[in-house]
This record gives structure tokens, sequence and C-alpha cells, in this order.
């Protein structure tokens, strides 16, 4: 049940990380760009920082030690970088992990809806 939880913690932080940029501010319930301008460095950016040019690259060191980050521009490196699809994938295997993780509960309702609860972190868009 440990694995489990900490599968179940980790996709959702990952879907997180991924809705605040590409989310939008009336479903997520907070500005997008939050963990950028508090200088938090989320898989989205690790992820773009290691597959984008150095230019692109400076784009975002910049914005993370800013107080007014380019929102658009960082946005736009993440988008190109292929950073968003790559953490969607990420919390998918942590689903599936979690998933297995269950294996040794019998078929119930209850391990039915662990399952759904887990699945649901990445199809979330709140």
């Amino acid at each position: 049940m440990a694995e489990y939880a900490l599968c179940l913690g980790r996709a959702f932080q990952i879907i997180d990380d991924v809705l605040d940029y590409t989310g939008s501010k009336d479903n997520i319930g907070k500005n997008l760009g939050t963990d950028l301008r508090e200088g938090k460095m989320t898989m989205p950016l690790i992820y773009a920082l290691r597959h984008c040019s150095e230019e692109d690259a400076k784009i975002i060191r910049t914005a993370v030690s800013s107080n007014d980050p380019d929102l658009e521009s960082v946005t736009r490196v993440i988008l190109a970088s292929g950073a968003i699809d790559a953490c969607i994938e990420a919390a998918k295997k942590e689903v599936s992990q979690g998933i297995d993780a269950l294996n040794c509960l019998p078929t119930s309702a209850f391990k039915n809806s662990l399952i759904e609860l887990l699945s649901l972190t990445v199809e979330r868009d709140r």
C-alpha cells in the first residue's frame, strides 16, 4: 500500500506541475506559472532544460530567478521541448506501477476504487 501511495502522490504532483503551464486559471483555481514565480524547478522545467537549445535554456534559467518571469516564453520552450508529453507519460508510468502495487489485494470494489482514483490523477484538468 505504501508503494501505491507513493505512485499516487508522484502522479498527482507531475500532473499538477503540467497544469501549471497548460491548465486554465478557472479550472485549476490558481494563477498559471505559480511554481515558476516561486522559482521551483518542476519536472516540465527540468525536462525542457535537458532537451532544449542553450538559448531556450537561458530563457528558463532567467525566468526561474526572476521576480516577474516571462511565462509565455517559458511555456513556449516547454511545449517545444516535448516536456508536457514526457511528463504525462511519466505520470502514466506511475499509475501503472501503482496499479501493479495493488496486485496483492483481492479483486473488490475497494481495489477498483483505488485503481480509479489513481487513474483520475492523469485525467484531471484541475
